[in-house]
């Protein structure tokens, strides 16, 4: 449900209490308050990302990241590697967070775009 809503508009991800609002309603993730909260917002941090409004986007996955909420590494991911996020402190940030909970079988290629970015960090100072 909070998919298809989030597809219905454009600029539903911009709403985000009440999506979670909604999520609480639906009793996503049962009682688990802080897996609910997570999962709705890294649904509107991808939807933010595919409508290319980068800065929603950070601020969700930086609430993620405060949160700590682990599966968020993903959005972190494509958000940090998104050359048109051009914040580059920003996505260092992003893939630093992807980096430390990310899956055995990406951390090579993330450590990659990771130096990669550095090395643009270094270069614009």
């Amino acid at each position: 449900m909070i998919k298809k809503s989030l597809l219905s508009s454009h600029s539903t991800y911009k709403n985000a209490p009440k999506l979670l609002q909604l999520a609480m309603l639906l009793r996503v993730s049962g009682d688990d308050i802080d897996d609910r909260n997570g999962r709705v917002l890294v649904l509107i941090a991808m939807a933010a990302l595919q409508a290319h409004d980068y800065r929603v986007a950070h601020d969700t996955c930086s609430d993620l990241m405060s949160q700590y909420y682990h599966p968020a590494w993903r959005v972190c991911k494509q958000l940090g590697e998104c050359e048109e996020f051009k914040d580059l402190t920003a996505r260092r940030c992003l893939l630093s967070y992807a980096v430390t909970y990310c899956d055995d079988d990406v951390i090579e290629s993330l450590m990659n775009s990771r130096s990669l970015l550095e090395t643009q960090v270094f270069i614009n100072l």
